[in-house]
């Protein structure tokens, strides 16, 4: 059967990138690159340009000269794939799957998180913030995590990420109203 044009270029683009990240993960001078990037928030103004440094490095970028077209989420989960697969300490493997995941349950699950944040321990707003959190895990886990969570430590990553989120918010008010 023959592969459409389509879908053998997104393919070879696939390929293309999962080599692109399978060196800069274990190229000695961007290894160290590499877990800090994994474990930043994507809501860090320091995500995006550490992110370019890491995809348009010269030493393996070289053969795609920037080419390779692909989604932020795309390198990332491909980029940590192929670090994962050096096996990295694991509490920074830790460390980058929990940063993920919380950056997945603010993204899709912002005014949960919130209120989860919002909430005392043990009391009713608490449990009602946790159901749809709950619901948005599976999703947001990482494929092959083995998170320990704790409501303390869930507390901890979604209040660190929602400041991210709410200062990249503000940022992007700043800008949009000095463009108006």
């Amino acid at each position: 059967m023959a592969m459409p044009v389509g879908a053998h270029a997104k393919d070879d683009g696939a390929r293309a990138l999962e080599r692109l990240a399978a060196c800069t993960a274990d190229h000695p001078k961007w290894r160290i690159k590499v877990e800090e990037f994994l474990v930043l928030s994507h809501f860090d103004p320091a995500y995006f340009p550490l992110m370019k440094e890491l995809a348009l490095n010269e030493e393996c970028d070289k053969h795609f000269n920037g080419m390779i077209h692909f989604s932020p989420s795309a390198f990332r989960d491909t980029l940590y794939t192929a670090w994962a697969k050096a096996s990295p300490d694991t509490e920074k493997l830790m460390a980058s799957q929990m940063q993920m995941f919380a950056d997945c349950l603010v993204g899709s699950e912002t005014e949960s998180a919130r209120a989860f944040i919002a909430s005392s321990e043990g009391d009713v707003a608490e449990s009602e913030a946790l159901a749809p959190l709950a619901s948005a895990m599976p999703h947001c886990l990482v494929e092959g995590a083995t998170l320990e969570l704790t409501k303390t430590s869930l507390r901890a990553v979604l209040t660190s990420t929602l400041a991210l989120s709410s200062a990249a918010d503000r940022q992007q008010e700043l800008k949009a109203n000095d463009d108006a």
